[in-house]
């Protein structure tokens, strides 16, 4: 199941990146988690998205909205950059 922006992840899910796995049950949970694992340090999560966000453009060519972490999480998968695993049993 691919993760929608209207979506509520309702049960924990695991998210992949390059930068790690992570077990979340909300985008929000998601984009903090990915910006505490991250080697550079951002003062709020939403500085953290609009940096993500400005290099994935120049890496993909994409535009990654970082106006909240659900649009966030759903435009890093639908560009190929997170996958959704699953549900965590």
């Amino acid at each position: 199941m691919i993760y929608k922006a209207e979506d509520e992840i309702d049960v924990s899910r695991i998210f992949k990146t390059d930068g790690g796995t992570y077990e979340v049950s909300s985008a929000e949970e998601l984009v903090s988690q990915m910006r505490e694992s991250s080697f550079l340090e951002y003062s709020s999560d939403a500085e953290f998205m609009t940096a993500k966000a400005s290099v994935a453009r120049e890496v993909t060519g994409q535009t990654i909205r970082s106006d909240n972490p659900k649009n966030f999480v759903e435009d890093l998968i639908r560009f190929g950059l997170m996958t959704e695993e699953g549900e965590m049993k």
